[in-house]
């Protein structure tokens, strides 16, 4: 079995009703996506599946970790990510793969099978918060990076009278006044 049909479904198979389906991403998932910021994660997704002679209503519950680089210090660190997403897949006369903004794809009324990896990376890359940091410890202390937290407090300690003034800057400014 190919990466891809890892995590695709079997849409003629199956009868009208509920189905639920189980997903394991891990690291060799995002190899087929060039240039993705993600390289390594652990993450489960449980589908919801339910087909009618009209469409088909995905559910999508994804829970896990993605490694990823703290904002604050700058280390790799495992962030917690989960996401609840709703996809319809309408049938139709031929497959659309494009979204809009309902979350509506339309599939050929004869597709054996359904492809979810490219709308698993998706909600995965959505599922990232946009302010990633350590979290903090039962104390309420940040898990970051001590070190580089006091090189950081360092720098931002530094006077301004002890900053050298650029006199190109400094004319600048003039402007602004």
């Amino acid at each position: 079995m190919n990466n891809s049909e890892k995590y695709s479904i079997r849409i003629l198979d199956l009868k009208n009703g509920s189905h639920q389906f189980k997903f394991s991403i891990s690291d060799d998932f995002f190899d087929d996506f060039k240039g993705s910021e993600i390289k390594k994660a652990e993450i489960k997704i449980e589908l919801t599946l339910e087909k009618n002679e009209r469409a088909v209503r995905i559910e999508t519950q994804l829970t896990g970790t993605i490694n990823t680089i703290c904002d604050r210090c700058s280390d790799k660190f495992d962030c917690p990510v989960e996401l609840n997403e709703i996809l319809i897949a309408e049938f139709g006369n031929a497959n659309s793969d494009l979204s809009d903004a309902d979350e509506k794809i339309i599939i050929a009324r004869d597709a054996v099978i359904l492809n979810l990896k490219k709308h698993f990376f998706d909600y995965i890359n959505m599922s990232l918060p946009v302010r990633r940091v350590h979290n903090e410890d039962q104390n309420g202390n940040s898990l970051c990076n001590k070190e580089m937290l006091d090189r950081l407090e360092n720098i931002n300690k530094i006077p301004e009278a002890s900053k050298i003034s650029d006199p190109r800057w400094d004319e600048l400014k003039k402007l602004l006044n």
